[in-house]
């Protein structure tokens, strides 16, 4: 729902930085299986194929390139690379016998990238996660702007879904723009769902694919939160099966007391006010658009909708009522 701008915050010495973090301590043997299977089994446009690292920097134009081969091909039935080898865990069970056998099938079927390299994106190569965490520079939840995801050396409070499911596409679980920090609702509702918006996606900007609005169903609603609805419109039918997977119109549901409260200040706080506010303190406001800000409690600019949670639906309900206005204006 909320698109993030990446153009100047990502640049090839990030990428190559995040990527020699995350293979830094990687087994030399499993860097050659990962790279051989990538030659054997994806290729460019060119027909050149792909290495290790470029699937890891791959932008989202590349990224469905990789989704198609793999979905064309079947490729999911030889990721044998990808899966440790029944041999190395023969050994280890002789060495482990208390281990019970339901463990050892686990083991055997776990996946070298989504379970073991991105794990360690939580632990030893947290720094890696940080990179991404901090080159993204997201506030709140890009998914449903409702949760604060604040990241830093000391907490971590987002988690990190995988755009294209890790579960169907291993290879691409690292990828750096496969993974969007989002808060734990949003990951746990999306699952191994496939979007059709893409919180980077330049061309199709997902703050674009819905908007708010409300409907009073009684005379009292300055008066009554219970006497607004907040209703969610996506702008195409095919987002609508996946705003519902992230439940948007029915958790939006309960922010009417938001809704109320914008409302109420737009009838109170007229143009004419917040103009007197503005000349008023000077040392404070440098336009009327920050007493607004103020006033509302969020950035009313689309490029700064990701600094604060609810910034979709307020500025959508403030658009609203100003567009109520200007008509009654004419």
């Amino acid at each position: 729902m909320i698109f993030i701008d990446l153009r100047d915050k990502v640049d090839s010495n990030a990428l190559s930085k995040y990527y020699s973090i995350l293979t830094d301590k990687m087994d030399d043997e499993k860097k050659k299986q990962i790279e051989k299977w990538c030659q054997d089994y994806l290729r460019k446009d060119n027909g050149e194929p792909y290495s290790f690292e470029e699937v890891v920097k791959a932008d989202y134009s590349e990224l469905q390139k990789l989704k198609k081969q793999i979905d064309d091909n079947h490729l999911d039935q030889y990721n044998c690379f990808l899966y440790n080898h029944n041999k190395v865990y023969k050994a280890e069970n002789k060495k482990r016998k208390r281990k019970k056998k339901n463990e050892n099938e686990k083991k055997r079927n776990s996946c070298y990238i989504k379970d073991t390299l991105y794990n360690s994106l939580s632990s030893k190569n947290k720094e890696a996660k940080l990179l991404l965490l901090k080159k993204v520079g997201i506030s709140v939840c890009p998914y449903c702007n409702r949760n604060y995801i604040f990241s830093n050396e000391n907490v971590i409070t987002c988690q990190l879904d995988h755009f294209f499911s890790k579960e169907k596409y291993p290879i691409l679980a690292v990828s750096f723009f496969n993974l969007i920090p989002c808060c734990s609702t949003c990951n746990r509702l999306k699952g191994t769902n496939d979007f059709d918006f893409y919180p980077y996606d330049q061309k199709n900007k997902a703050i674009d694919i819905m908007r708010f609005s409300y409907k009073p169903i009684n005379s009292d609603f300055l008066r009554n939160k219970n006497s607004i609805i907040v209703e969610t419109t996506p702008t195409e039918d095919l987002y609508s099966d996946q705003l519902e997977t992230l439940k948007i119109s029915k958790l939006y549901e309960l922010h009417n007391d938001i809704v109320f409260d914008i409302i109420r200040k737009s009838e109170v706080f007229s143009d004419v006010y917040i103009n007197s506010l503005r000349t008023s303190f000077p040392q404070i406001f440098s336009s009327s658009e920050e007493v607004k800000e103020l006033l509302f409690g969020v950035p009313l600019s689309r490029d700064d909708i990701h600094k604060r949670p609810l910034s979709k639906l307020t500025q959508d309900i403030v658009f609203e009522i100003n567009e109520a206005r200007n008509d009654e204006s004419h």
